[in-house]
């Protein structure tokens, strides 16, 4: 499918499809399994110069910007490092940290591991910033989390495994059946920046073109492409600059591999 050059959100999620196709067929050519599809890590790289982009767009200048492993990596304060996915840099400090993660298929299996990373990234960093191994004050934090659009992440289930406590209402509506997959995602993004563990939160599901008919969508409205870039664009404003100085959704600045070219 062609991408709609109108929309750099639907062109960045067709080429992370395209790019996890052809590690699937390198790793089958190299016998290396479908594995190397998800470790490979060049799949997300147009979706990490598609944030890069929302950054310049909130008139952040791209100088201030950084996807080199070199330029965000962190000390962390319960392990060694952790490296994120783009790192913004103010003066002498890193003051903007975005974490990019994708699921394709198995979401029933990786929900919670998904829900604990966030959480553990987010705590790490606050407690690294608390004992002062990081600048003088806490990074502003992002997370984004792509996965597929499969059947069974809609289909409520009821399943409880917990027997000693009930668990929190938000995960046992009153209507029979449970929630999805889906309205879980919605719920753990919410959370995550009501709770203020992140000050902004892009969930989306997008449909394998190999499988069905490309499509995407945010997961709610709450955890969508346009809060998210509000959220940019009011971290932008606090350090003093102007969304749309740089142009919009600029992407591929410097040595970035342009997604427009």
């Amino acid at each position: 499918m062609e991408a709609s050059p109108h929309d750099p959100v639907e062109r960045a999620l067709l080429a992370f499809w395209a790019q996890k196709d052809k590690q699937q067929q390198d790793a089958k050519r190299t016998q290396g399994g479908t594995r190397d599809s998800v470790t490979g890590g060049r799949h997300l790289n147009a979706l990490q110069d598609l944030l890069l982009g929302e950054f310049v767009a909130a008139g952040f200048p791209a100088s201030m910007i950084f996807t080199s492993t070199a330029k965000r990596v962190l000390p962390g304060w319960f392990r060694p490092t952790k490296s994120w996915d783009l790192a913004v840099i103010h003066g002498d400090h890193i003051v903007g940290l975005v974490e990019l993660k994708s699921q394709v298929g198995s979401l029933g299996n990786n929900a919670n591991n998904r829900a604990e990373e966030a959480i553990g990234n987010a705590i790490d960093v606050r407690y690294a910033c608390k004992n002062k191994l990081l600048g003088p004050t806490q990074p502003w934090l992002a997370y984004v989390f792509v996965t597929e659009d499969e059947p069974s992440i809609h289909e409520a289930s009821s399943r409880r495994t917990n027997s000693h406590y009930p668990q929190r209402s938000l995960f046992t509506p009153r209507e029979p059946g449970g929630i999805s997959y889906v309205e879980r995602l919605a719920i753990m993004g919410r959370e995550l920046v009501r709770e203020d563990l992140y000050q902004a939160v892009w969930i989306m599901i997008t449909a394998d073109p190999r499988k069905r008919q490309f499509s995407y969508r945010d997961v709610a409205d709450e955890v969508g492409h346009r809060n998210f870039r509000l959220a940019v664009r009011k971290f932008s404003a606090g350090l003093g600059y102007k969304a749309g100085v740089n142009g919009d959704l600029i992407l591929g600045q410097g040595d970035q591999a342009s997604l427009f070219a």
